[in-house]
């Protein structure tokens, strides 16, 4: 199976500030403008062998995939409508997932059953956000940022277990589990 999502929007917010008690602040109103799109994608593989003997072979894979991309103005203005900030915000998103789990089960008897699987993950996240502020006269001090990361996460692991079935409502387990991050 899967799901598909793409979304896109233009909006944005009008701010006024009006101090009751106390000095003004440097910026009495803002009008800030967004703009994104995103687009998101999971998708669902998965595959069941069920043997005579009641034991059962089980290996799925997920997929996800989302993006975005956003771009806003923020314009701000002194108590005198004078403009004291101008800023613009670039960005981009990208999150990539993949997840990937094998399980073996056969029943031991009437009440106990052996668990055994393996799993791998990878993940990443790229990430681009810069902002560019005009130096105004008399205006508050432009923020240039500009910053990226690229994340990558990798784990696996190994696990074995007992399955003891007690009651109807009451089962436990008691197993080893090897991971690595």
């Amino acid at each position: 199976d899967h799901s598909l999502r793409y979304a896109v929007s233009h909006g944005g917010v009008a701010d006024q500030r009006e101090p009751l008690l106390g000095p003004s602040p440097a910026q009495q109103a803002s009008d800030l403008a967004l703009n994104y799109k995103r687009l998101f994608w999971r998708g669902r593989v998965q595959a069941l062998h069920r043997q005579p003997d009641g034991a059962q072979f089980e290996a799925r894979l997920n997929v996800t995939y989302s993006s975005r991309d956003q771009n806003s103005r923020l314009l701000g203005y002194a108590f005198t409508q004078a403009l004291v900030q101008d800023a613009v915000v670039v960005g981009q998103a990208v999150d990539q997932s993949a997840v990937f789990n094998l399980n073996h089960q056969r029943p031991l008897g009437e009440v106990h059953r052996l668990d055994a699987g393996a799993e791998w993950e990878q993940a990443r996240r790229r990430e681009d956000r810069v902002q560019t502020e005009q130096d105004l006269p008399g205006g508050l001090p432009p923020q240039n940022l500009d910053e990226r990361y690229d994340a990558n996460v990798q784990r696996w692991a190994l696990y074995v277990q007992d399955d003891w079935t007690l009651s109807k409502a009451t089962s436990m387990q008691l197993g080893l589990r090897l991971e690595q991050l």
